[in-house]
């Protein structure tokens, strides 16, 4: 990972932390924050650790849990819940073979739930890596799932 050209485009601000977390967090294959990213961090930005912590806590979309080459995010609003976001869940869930906040059998899916994706006027809406997807349903779920595995499995010819 290479932390410190993303340190060197961010002043030591305030400001900039979560931008900066962000972008050294979507560096790691397993997008997450290491303890070593956290001190490197508190360093440069000349705060507290425990000051990094609280934001990395603090947001949902960072993270100091290992978890996967892809992260699938499913927004829980009420909006989504009530639109289809549980059944989306459940699907996911079966159709990867895992649980909530664990990596997949094979190392390569991680799913969560975030409170909102802001996106609720074309709800149930989910994640995937930095992609936001829409309206989404059962159909869209099992295309995008066989198209990844497939991508990965032509990778590995």
């Amino acid at each position: 990972m290479e932390i410190n050209a993303v340190l060197e485009k961010y002043p030591p601000l305030r400001e900039n932390i979560l931008n900066l977390l962000h972008e050294i967090q979507s560096l790691n294959p397993l997008q997450y924050l290491s303890e070593e990213v956290l001190e490197q961090v508190s360093e440069y930005m000349k705060i507290t650790r425990a000051e990094i912590l609280g934001v990395v806590e603090y947001y949902s979309m960072l993270s100091t849990t290992p978890r996967a080459p892809y992260l699938i995010r499913v927004c829980h609003s009420p909006i989504c819940r009530m639109l289809g976001g549980q059944d989306l869940l459940d699907l996911l869930r079966a159709k990867l073979s895992v649980d909530l906040n664990e990596p997949s059998p094979d190392g390569l899916f991680y799913i969560e739930t975030t409170e909102c994706l802001g996106n609720c006027h074309r709800a149930p809406s989910m994640m995937l890596n930095d992609r936001l997807y829409s309206r989404v349903d059962s159909a869209m779920i099992d295309a995008l799932i066989d198209r990844l595995r497939q991508n990965i499995a032509g990778k590995e010819e």
